[in-house]
């Protein structure tokens, strides 16, 4: 599965380091597009069902494709940190969102450095949907 190999099964991803976020120095950024499935709890991360993206560069420095043919990251329903919870002012379950997924290869670590939402009519392509991924947000 490219997920598991590309983001440690999806669990939360912090710096190895534990550097503020705020602070924090990507090796690669992807704007990505998606919908709020759910808003961070006490316990977990900003949850966003998004679009493939075919250029994803996983921890190994690899551009992985799937058995299926499936070039980078399929989409999925995936858990986000955010970089500053002021990001999430104003989303809600259900928003289509632009975001940039700033990853962090050195530190294996992965993070949400800005959100925009679009608007509600905005048409997302799912495209080949990872198995494990539920099929509505």
């Amino acid at each position: 599965m490219v997920l598991v190999l590309s983001l440690c099964a999806c669990e939360r991803s912090p710096v190895a380091d534990e550097t503020p976020a705020a602070v924090r120095t990507p090796t690669e950024t992807y704007e990505v597009r998606g919908q709020v499935v759910a808003l961070p709890s006490t316990m977990g991360d900003l949850q966003i069902r998004h679009e493939q993206i075919p250029e994803f560069i996983n921890f190994q420095g690899v551009n992985p494709v799937s058995a299926d043919g499936v070039r980078g990251m399929k989409s999925m329903t995936m858990p986000f940190p955010v970089q500053d919870d002021g990001l999430l002012e104003g989303l809600a379950p259900g928003d289509k969102v632009s975001f940039t997924l700033a990853v962090d290869r050195e530190n294996k670590g992965y993070w949400v450095s800005r959100i925009q939402v679009l608007p509600a009519d905005t048409a997302l392509d799912y495209g080949v949907i990872d198995a494990a991924a539920p099929d509505e947000p």
